[in-house]
């Protein structure tokens, strides 16, 4: 009976251990799921603006200054200039106004003109140096694809 008291206190303290350790490494999985991953991912996504950042001052250095620049058309060659861009086929059967608000600013009205052409003209209008959208007012009419549409193009500085 003394060996079969001993086997069982040796087994007893052996449960205990495995025990021990089992509780050990569930604390130490808990404190890492708690603790140290939401440490992890807020200190990825830390760095990740950080380098957003670093890469929008670095794209705002080597873009030119728009204020610095000086408009080199005259009043006639920017209306000429806007006028032989509504001269593309594209536009052809739509009638528009240009109405010049300032010295540097001309408002386009059209009454009816396909959308997505007036779109896609805008974006490669606003790729070019010469010019800046400063107000766009689109209107849906009763023809499903054509808008009312009125533009406020300004003439900023060019290279």
């Amino acid at each position: 009976m003394g060996v079969a008291m001993i086997n069982n206190l040796i087994q007893r303290v052996r449960d205990r251990r495995v025990l021990l350790i089992i509780s050990v490494l569930c604390a130490m999985l808990l404190s890492e799921l708690v603790i140290y991953i939401p440490w992890d991912q807020s200190l990825k996504h830390q760095m990740q603006q950080v380098a957003d950042e670093q890469s929008m001052i670095n794209f705002l250095q080597d873009t030119p200054q728009l204020a610095a620049q000086k408009p080199t058309l005259t009043n006639s060659q920017f209306l000429a200039y806007i006028s032989e861009q509504l001269h593309q086929p594209e536009f052809k059967g739509f009638t528009y106004k240009l109405q010049q608000i300032s010295a540097q600013e001309v408002r386009l009205i059209f009454e009816r003109v396909p959308y997505a052409t007036l779109m896609h003209w805008l974006w490669l209008m606003s790729n070019n140096q010469h010019v800046i959208f400063s107000q766009l007012d689109l209107t849906q009419i009763s023809v499903p694809g054509l808008v009312r549409a009125s533009v406020v193009v300004l003439l900023r500085g060019v290279d």
